[in-house]
């Protein structure tokens, strides 16, 4: 449960900085409420100043994969939650693919809905097979 409640207080941080204009002094208060432990609150602190500090690359990605839709149509916390996803994808290798994307799915249920979830779950696994999953090895066995 620690990094699940570790991503939801993430999320809302992302959402208070973009939709609020929070300063970080401000933005802090959600993490001390969250009361994680202290492996859990850095990993917080890692995932917003790492989204903040890759935002355009990453609002980019978001823009390439979301076929039709221009990003500033998306609700604030689906962005909140794709920006985190992504983040996850490309800069946490320690964290699986499939880890990232359920949880962002699972963030898209409680604080979105079942469209966004499929949305989110739609962009993030485009994201994964076309720029991070390795090619297929499956090649026929060929004598030595």
């Amino acid at each position: 449960m620690g990094r699940r409640k570790a991503r939801e207080t993430s999320l809302q941080m992302l959402f208070q900085r973009d939709v609020g204009d929070n300063d970080w002094d401000m933005t802090i208060l959600t993490l001390d409420e969250a009361e994680l432990s202290g492996e859990n609150a850095e990993f917080v602190v890692s995932l917003i100043k790492g989204v903040e500090e890759n935002l355009e690359v990453i609002d980019q990605k978001i823009q390439k994969y979301a076929r039709g839709w221009d990003i500033n149509r998306f609700t604030n916390i689906d962005k909140s939650i794709l920006r985190l996803g992504i983040y996850e994808l490309f800069f946490c290798k320690e964290i699986s693919a499939n880890i990232v994307i359920n949880e962002a799915v699972e963030l898209a249920k409680k604080f979105s809905d079942d469209q966004s979830a499929k949305f989110v779950n739609g962009i993030l696994d485009s994201i994964y097979v076309h720029e991070i999953k390795p090619p297929d090895t499956d090649t026929e066995d060929s004598e030595v």
